[in-house]
């Protein structure tokens, strides 16, 4: 499903859906840290709490798509 994200988070989701595809769909703060040691990105504390908003909002998502199913 093509979300599009607000421009001013459009980059910050790009990499939540790096990091949640790599980690076959389990978002950890050790996979976000070790994403951005990989990739050599220093995220802000606020981008860290998007993230992790983002990851309980997929979490949401993915369990209304089970239940479809």
């Amino acid at each position: 499903m093509p979300l599009d994200p607000p421009d001013c988070f459009a980059w910050l989701f790009g990499e939540f859906i790096s990091i949640y595809n790599e980690c076959d769909t389990t978002v950890t703060p050790e996979s976000i840290a070790g994403y951005s040691k990989l990739h050599e990105i220093h995220f802000t504390l606020f981008e860290l709490d998007l993230l992790f908003r983002m990851k309980a909002w997929a979490a949401d998502e993915r369990m209304k798509l089970d239940r479809r199913e």
